[in-house]
């Protein structure tokens, strides 16, 4: 009976350390690859229910929808994340009884002339377009978008509710304006709902906002734990002396999807090398909390080891031995 060693884990295929900073000379931030997004939409999932295409061509978003609308019926909620090398926009399409619409949530805020707003236009339904800008560094596009659609499809999986009820009606009423884009009779601007103003980077703008007592931020949104924004702001107050006007979520959010990438990577081998289900969460937080011990992922005194003799370790603990001739390369392939 043969052991199968697992595939090492390569951080270069699945994310970068960004410098991007204008005077800071250290790493600052985690900028995801399309290969560290799939497995962060994995991950999520199993964890939260949620449903999301990646593509880089909005003709795919439309016969998506097309699909779904002559297909499947009752309400549902379906993620896209139209995405190439450099950027990342989150799109939701959204039926809850008789009303449908869609979310376009570009990062970057209004573009001009934004010609996937016409397109997602021409299915007829209603395109709410969240005119804020989100994002000031060059990197954080992309985790901005998998938050985003965790925000806005995710579910507690014990109540079978997500954590946004009646995302329709909600939008649109806890947003501060609604109005024609002008760029089609379906097309409408809207500003921020509460739930992505903990991805917002622009501290000004969060600051207008603490004006607003009941605006309330989910913290642990699987708790369905809140803060204010006011606590928010404080918990996550920019830190690095060069860019005060940018709150630090994202950029730790960032961080912690490494994680979850280099988590997932092995789960997925794990699994199919046997791991019972009942195990996975075993496996995970092990991971977690072995991860917490280890040099930070931006240091640049002491190499971090990852994963790979931790996950080993478990394999030869709680996955019966199978009989392969397969690679390491080809059981990740499998996965």
């Amino acid at each position: 009976m043969q052991s199968t060693a697992l595939k090492r884990f390569d951080p270069k295929q699945y994310y970068s350390i960004e410098y991007s900073y204008k005077y800071y000379t250290g790493p600052v931030g985690v900028k995801l690859t399309g290969n560290g997004i799939d497995l962060v939409t994995e991950f999520y999932t199993k964890k939260y229910g949620v449903k999301i295409l990646t593509t880089n061509d909005v003709k795919e978003v439309l016969d998506f929808i097309k699909k779904l609308r002559r297909d499947v019926h009752g309400d549902l909620r379906q993620g896209f994340i139209l995405s190439n090398d450099e950027h990342s926009i989150p799109i939701v399409y959204v039926r809850e009884g008789r009303n449908e619409a869609i979310i376009y949530g570009d990062s970057l805020g209004l573009v001009p002339d934004d010609s996937n707003v016409k397109k997602l236009s021409q299915l007829g339904i209603r395109v709410l377009q969240i005119e804020d800008l989100r994002q000031m560094d060059l990197y954080s596009c992309h985790t901005d978008a998998l938050v985003f659609l965790r925000e806005f499809l995710g579910k507690n999986l014990n109540t079978g509710k997500y954590f946004i009820p009646s995302l329709i009606n909600t939008i649109l009423k806890l947003s501060y304006k609604h109005r024609p884009s002008g760029r089609s009779e379906q097309a409408f601007f809207i500003k921020s709902p509460p739930a992505l103003l903990k991805l917002v980077q622009y501290e000004d703008f969060l600051q207008k906002h603490k004006a607003h007592p009941n605006i309330k931020i989910h913290h642990n949104i699987k708790r369905n734990r809140h803060l204010t924004l006011e606590k928010f702001l404080q918990k996550y107050a920019p830190e690095l002396e060069d860019i005060k006007s940018i709150s630090s979520y994202l950029r730790k959010k960032g961080i912690k999807l490494a994680d979850i990438i280099e988590i997932q990577f092995y789960l997925k081998q794990l699994r199919y090398l046997g791991l019972p289900e009942s195990l996975e969460q075993k496996f995970i937080k092990k991971s977690q909390a072995f991860l917490l011990q280890q040099p930070s992922l931006l240091s640049k005194k002491d190499k971090r080891p990852g994963l790979y003799d931790f996950a080993e370790k478990f394999l030869s603990q709680y996955c019966p031995q199978q009989p392969s001739n397969d690679t390491p390369a080809q059981i990740q392939h499998r996965t």
